[in-house]
């Protein structure tokens, strides 16, 4: 995965069909910059570059496969009992959305950005040798209350 840079820039552009603001540049360059109003409010372009530093800044995969973790990674800011509005707005689900799409245009265009993971895994469960259907203890722990009686096996 590269580091962000202003060629990576350049090709995010045109993977995405998009021309960043200069402030978003700064943004994912880490670069110094001034606050403007021109950044506040909706649609301003907050997000896209909230998303693409996401994909860039870690090599760790970006876990999102719960409300918990995508609130942990998303930009809502925007007000004092924060966790508790956002897990009840759509927002984090539109998140999401949005971040699986950046990540899959970027990655077909060859871009190579950190894993996301969106789902759990599935936890595969061995099998256990069980003998008693009610408590799932085995002959020797089984339990007083639901077992049958081991020593008078037919």
């Amino acid at each position: 995965m590269e580091q962000m840079n202003k060629e990576l820039i350049s090709k995010i552009e045109k993977a995405l069909n998009i021309k960043f603001y200069e402030w978003q540049r700064k943004y994912l360059l880490n670069e110094a910059m001034l606050l403007d109003m021109r950044m506040t409010g909706r649609c301003t372009g907050k997000t896209l570059a909230h998303i693409i530093k996401q994909l860039f800044e870690s090599s760790e995969p970006l876990l999102l496969r719960n409300k918990d973790e995508i609130l942990d990674k998303a930009d809502w800011w925007c007000c004092e009992i924060r966790k508790d509005r956002a897990l009840r707005n759509p927002y984090l689900e539109w998140y999401k959305h949005e971040l699986k799409g950046i990540y899959e245009e970027l990655n077909e265009a060859g871009i190579v950005t950190r894993e996301v993971i969106y789902k759990e895994e599935a936890i595969k469960f061995e099998p256990i040798e069980m003998d008693c259907l009610v408590c799932t203890l085995n002959k020797e722990s089984s339990c007083v209350d639901c077992c049958r009686d081991w020593d008078n096996e037919e």
